[in-house]
């Protein structure tokens, strides 16, 4: 009979009707449930006599449930599931009952419990299976750890200090690593978002370390590695599932995060600790709620735990800086203030021992301080409506030039090598001619390992710069400056040259030349150099750097037709300007500046542009070029004859290159016209 009452069971649980199904597996094992509620001693040989009636019907249960569950819960309705797990709980309790009598490894049913646990996370029942995991732990607590040195935590794991656990018990430890593991990944994929039960997680990681150090006897390395991967994995998804609640306690997320972050840098995955420290930032970026500013937290624990200071493995920790400071690029004016205070002072650590990133953070820092000026100007806080004026930007530098001016020098010591492999042969930069490097090859191996990011950093300030240089061009080439900004003026012109040195000198300028990186680099630079020029013309400094910066973009065989036109009709409206305001003579050295460049793009393209476009190029030199006769004849007449004589080599030498080049009528004309003028 009984053995026909096992066999309708297990079909039943095969099947998948499931009628009844509690009721039915209760009756059948009654007489072990029985046993359950016995608080006194049971006679063993009542208990061998159970185990063999019923541990055949109990082995094969246990071997069905899990291997289905996790697909019938995607089909059966909630009842009849909660029914099944009780069906699988009963089980697991007649099994324990009998336990004394199982002729196996030890914590058979722990394990099988463990099994349970890992069944309910498949069926994403993870509250019930969080349950499960801490009875289980309290149960070993009681059963294997009595008579051992342990404290309750209180996140309610069991914690043994170094030394309280006799014994080499391999799959006591395997076990209660891999219920932590567990709860670990319930909270991470569970949908508590009280701060308490992240808390709780946090004691839990804190008391189970013992169980996750390598040297810990009784828990082999491979055991250990792959344990502990899993739980910093974990970790860090309950950290990200942390950070999407509306949590109140700051302190707790910051340790939290941290603690995150100090695993990751002990486990054998210590090389993915700065993509969970990425998308821990991310998951802190909501303005409007003031999460941003625990990022500083984040970066001091990321600089602490990484060791950035040694070596080149900074570059990692700077890239960070550079996701960050490009999302509070978009924040508001107060975020940008004090992420840039914030970056200005951890700065500090690394004027010693990381020159590089001292550098770059200062930059950083810098230009966060102009992108807030920019949000305050927008958001009406000036009277300026729109972005802010050079005058506020300037003022800005000047207002916090210990960034700028401070030691060590924020534009110099990294990429003034004069070594092949640190600075490529193809920037001109007198201000570095002749200069021997004097730093030794693993100094300039870090300069050249970090020159990409100092690259990034110093292009972040300069572009709002730039940018507005740029828009205010007509006003500041004619206003007279007091001299008072003079010495922040040549800085962010020092700023412009260098950053336009370092792109003209990437290989990749060229490699990237029909890609999306080539648009921007290219943008930038001609932006930045028309910038150099036009504060070069309005304070008169270092008008030759600047000049020699417009000849080697207009010579660069990367340099496309639009950004020429650029350049040149730059340099045009400048020297118009100029003339208007009476300034003939250093209107003239502008239009001829313009005609150089108009002439060395005709003879260095020729090949590259359709013969209309080449045509149109040369037109509108002849129309600067008769422009130029005009000026030069307010004021030194003399230049007219010896420009009108270059201007005619030029187009004989372009014409010799590309034939049919159209006359330069419209320049004769200008020069007979003043010749009579002259002669009258």
């Amino acid at each position: 009979m009984s053995s026909s009452v096992e066999s309708s069971l297990i079909s039943k649980l095969q099947s998948s009707d499931f009628t009844g199904i509690h009721s039915l597996v209760s009756d059948y094992l009654h007489p072990l449930i029985s046993l359950l509620n016995k608080t006194n001693s049971i006679d063993q040989t009542l208990i061998r006599s159970l185990a063999k009636r019923f541990l055949s019907f109990l082995n094969s249960a246990l071997s069905i449930l899990p291997k289905r569950l996790p697909e019938l819960s995607k089909l059966l309705n909630e009842a009849v599931l909660v029914e099944l797990f009780q069906v699988y709980a009963i089980c697991l309790d007649c099994l324990d009952a009998v336990s004394s009598q199982l002729a196996s490894k030890p914590y058979q049913v722990e394990y099988q419990r463990l099994r349970l646990i890992h069944c309910l996370e498949s069926c994403a029942r993870f509250r019930d299976a969080e349950s499960e995991a801490l009875r289980v732990l309290e149960k070993l607590r009681s059963t294997h750890f009595a008579k051992k040195s342990v404290r309750k935590g209180k996140g309610k794991v069991v914690s043994v200090e170094d030394g309280d656990c006799g014994g080499n018990d391999n799959d006591l430890f395997t076990l209660v690593a891999e219920i932590v593991v567990c709860l670990v990944r319930c909270a991470a994929m569970g949908t508590a978002k009280e701060d308490q039960h992240f808390r709780n997680v946090l004691d839990l990681v804190e008391e189970s370390r013992p169980w996750f150090r390598p040297w810990f006897r009784g828990l082999d390395g491979n055991t250990y590695e792959k344990l502990h991967r899993v739980l910093v994995i974990q970790l860090g998804k309950c950290a990200l599932n942390f950070l999407g609640t509306p949590f109140l306690d700051k302190d707790l997320v910051i340790t939290f995060c941290c603690t995150t972050l100090t695993e990751y840098v002990k486990s054998p995955i210590k090389d993915q600790v700065y993509k969970i420290a990425h998308r821990i930032c991310s998951s802190l970026f909501v303005p409007q709620e003031n999460k941003s500013l625990y990022i500083m937290d984040i970066l001091d624990c990321v600089a602490r735990e990484c060791k950035v200071e040694q070596g080149n493995t900074g570059t990692e920790f700077v890239e960070l800086i550079y996701y960050c400071v490009y999302k509070f690029k978009t924040a508001n004016a107060n975020f940008c203030s004090t992420f840039a205070e914030y970056l200005n002072n951890i700065a500090v650590r690394f004027k010693q021992v990381m020159m590089p990133i001292n550098l770059i953070l200062r930059l950083y820092a810098a230009g966060l301080l102009l992108v807030s000026c920019n949000l305050r100007s927008r958001a009406g806080d000036l009277a300026y409506s729109g972005s802010a004026k050079f005058e506020c930007l300037l003022g800005t530098l000047i207002g916090n030039e210990k960034i700028i001016l401070g030691s060590p020098a924020l534009l110099g010591p990294l990429h003034v090598c004069s070594k092949s492999n640190c600075m490529s042969s193809s920037v001109k930069n007198e201000r570095f001619a002749g200069q021997a490097c004097t730093h030794s090859d693993s100094d300039c191996e870090v300069s050249l390992t970090y020159t990409p990011f100092y690259l990034e950093a110093l292009k972040f300030l300069c572009q709002p710069l730039a940018k507005s240089v740029n828009s205010e061009r007509q006003q500041l080439v004619t206003e007279e400056d007091d001299g008072s900004t003079l010495t922040m003026l040549s800085t962010v012109q020092d700023a412009f040259h260098i950053l336009c040195h370092l792109i003209l000198s990437s290989q990749s300028l060229v490699s990237e030349k029909n890609g999306d990186g080539f648009d921007e680099k290219s943008g930038t630079v001609l932006n930045v150099a028309i910038a150099a020029f036009t504060l070069s013309i309005k304070v008169n400094l270092k008008l030759q750097e600047s000049t020699q910066v417009i000849k080697q973009i207009i010579a660069s065989k990367w340099i496309k037709t639009e950004g020429i036109k650029y350049i040149c009709a730059a340099l045009y409206n400048i020297a118009v300007v100029l003339y208007r305001n009476k300034q003939a003579k250093e209107a003239s050295k502008v239009l001829n500046l313009c005609c150089k460049a108009s002439w060395i793009c005709v003879k260095c393209h020729c090949g590259n542009f359709s013969e209309v476009a080449l045509k149109e190029i040369v037109r509108e030199v002849y129309t600067r070029s008769a422009l130029l006769l005009v000026i030069l004849d307010d004021f030194n007449s003399l230049k007219v004859r010896k420009n009108m004589i270059k201007m005619l080599k030029n187009w004989s030498t372009a014409n010799d290159l590309f034939e049919r080049l159209p006359a330069p009528i419209p320049v004769v004309k200008q020069w007979v016209k003043v010749m009579h003028l002259d002669s009258m």
